[in-house]
């Protein structure tokens, strides 16, 4: 009701100043009145208040604002008064105002800021509120708030422009809130603005790529492992069913049956083992000062018998010379250096991958082969170089040889009880320690494999 009243004697009163041609004038007399209604609390309490007769607030209305305001202006308060309405008084000539400032395309802009904007800050403003808006003159008014952080608001009537980093960063919560587990795929909206609330938005959907990325290594991680656990539960599940619907089993399937469930549980074991020692990696001091030749010999006095088992001959080579081809990534027999002897990292985890190494080099082996070590140095790196007289790996599977889980030939891997784990780990090992490991080269003669780490970071 109270809107309906301000519109109505705000309207009349716009009609008649357009009438008179008087707009300009009766706006600015509307203006230093609404200012002086608003500063000043006392008018408000005489005017309202219930022992001063009529008389008496018109008398005060016309000894404030008569021959200083327009006479239809004052004229308006008066039958305000009359009718009880001042409390709609300031409403009234609020809307007028409004109403004047949309005849006269004059649009009142409102900016808050986080910190106190120069000149220049302001006519650029002006400027491009002028450009973007059907206004031709803006009247402006500025506040500052410092919890919007950076940026500023701008609104014209019912428009807002809001650029504040404390809502961009709202936003940005908001977004961020949302994302789960199941949905790490999402990216957010980069702003266009190339500020830190940019690169922000961008670094984290960088990071919600390497998290997807993590999460669904993970999920295949994880699926591979229960199929390879299932696969010795599943041989040890049919076995004993089988063998317990015989009726008076021999002396000789007794003896079947518990080397079946000693390699199976064997199998199961092993595969445990090199599961945790992947997941409990970054939990194992790196600050052991390393001897490498005594690593290498202890690894081959631990794999001897499986060495001698196979055939296979394995020895450390300390010459200054290599008979394998290089190239340009490759440190050429000229350039090395024999001295590294020692570094620091953990020995634990440099056995293991030393271990696995030389291992897989003896088990993939040609009948009568050999397996060569040979520690060397350049570029700021010791390389620790595994050489096998093997069929070799083809090109394609040369990097995915250190995936967990990846066999080049399955059921040869399954006969000799591999996981497809053991290079994951020297993988996984290199890089905990600033490293990586790689094939070299390989061909139908062997192939070499170097375990790769940083001198600067772990000599001596």
């Amino acid at each position: 009701m109270a809107k309906l009243v301000s519109k109505t004697y705000a309207d009349a009163l716009f009609e008649l100043a357009v009438e008179k041609g008087c707009e300009d004038a009766w706006l600015e007399d509307a203006k230093a009145l609404l200012e002086i209604l608003h500063e000043n609390e006392e008018l408000a309490k005489l005017m309202n208040h219930p022992q001063i007769v009529k008389e008496e607030k018109l008398q005060i209305i016309e000894n404030i604002f008569k021959g200083k305001t327009a006479d239809e202006i004052v004229g308006l308060m008066c039958q305000l008064i009359e009718k009880d309405h001042f409390k709609d008084m300031e409403s009234v000539f609020a809307c007028f105002v409004d109403s004047v400032k949309e005849y006269k395309n004059i649009g009142t802009a409102y900016v808050i800021s986080a910190m106190e904007l120069s000149m220049q800050q302001k006519d650029e403003i002006v400027k491009k509120l002028l450009e973007t808006t059907h206004y031709v003159e803006i009247e402006m008014n500025y506040e500052v708030d410092a919890s919007l952080i950076g940026g500023m608001v701008i609104r014209i009537k019912d428009r807002v422009v809001d650029s504040s980093i404390k809502t961009r960063l709202q936003k940005l919560t908001s977004e961020v809130s949302q994302i789960q587990a199941q949905n790490l795929s999402t990216q957010l909206e980069v702003p266009n603005s190339k500020d830190e609330i940019a690169q922000l938005t961008s670094s984290f959907n960088e990071m919600l790529t390497r998290l997807d990325n993590a999460f669904s290594t993970q999920k295949q991680f994880s699926a591979n492992a229960a199929h390879e656990l299932r696969t010795p539960l599943a041989v040890l599940q049919t076995n004993l069913e089988v063998f317990e619907k015989k009726q008076e089993p021999e002396m000789i399937e007794y003896r079947q049956l518990f080397t079946m469930i000693k390699e199976q549980t064997a199998r199961l074991s092993q595969l445990v083992g090199t599961l945790l020692d992947m997941t409990n990696l970054k939990s194992v001091p790196r600050t052991d000062h390393v001897s490498l030749e005594e690593l290498v010999d202890e690894v081959f006095c631990d794999l001897d018998p499986v060495a001698e088992k196979a055939g296979i001959s394995i020895h450390f080579d300390d010459s200054s010379s290599q008979d394998w081809h290089t190239d340009v990534h490759t440190p050429d027999a000229s350039a090395l250096n024999n001295n590294i002897r020692n570094i620091t990292g953990s020995y634990v985890l440099l056995y293991r991958a030393v271990y696995n190494l030389v291992e897989n080099a003896i088990k993939y082996n040609r009948p009568n082969g050999s397996v060569t070590v040979s520690v060397k140095e350049k570029n700021s790196q010791v390389m620790i170089l595994v050489k096998d007289t093997g069929i070799g790996i083809s090109p394609e599977n040369q990097k995915k040889i250190f995936d967990p889980f990846f066999r080049v030939d399955k059921s040869r891997s399954r006969a000799m009880g591999g996981a497809g784990l053991g290079l994951a780990l020297v993988d996984s090992i290199a890089r905990e320690h600033g490293g990586s490991v790689k094939v070299l080269e390989s061909n139908e003669k062997g192939s070499i494999i170097a375990l790769m780490l940083p001198v600067s970071s772990l000599k001596n």
